[in-house]
């Protein structure tokens, strides 16, 4: 894929356009979802996101995993998140 991502809709109106983020670029929007302690790592691999590392809760977890989903070129995310406890 190039270094930038291409969604159309099925009416063809929408391009998402916007490059593809670096994987320094989606760990910092992971840990900027944790609302209490916690360090999330994210690697972009073909598409999947793979999110490893520790959170307090399934709600900062839950707040991770819905950031993600909005980035450009993650097509899928594999959770290997550990809770805190």
């Amino acid at each position: 894929m190039s270094p930038g991502t291409s969604v159309s809709t099925s009416t063809g109106l929408a391009t998402d356009t916007r490059p593809t983020p670096s994987d320094a670029y989606l760990s910092g929007i992971a840990n900027g979802a944790l609302s209490g302690s916690g360090n999330v790592r994210v690697q972009l691999v073909d598409g999947v996101a793979y999110v490893t590392g520790r959170c307090e809760s399934a709600i900062d977890e839950s707040a991770i995993l819905r950031k993600l989903r909005s980035e450009p070129g993650v097509e899928r995310i594999e959770n290997r998140l550990q809770r805190n406890m």
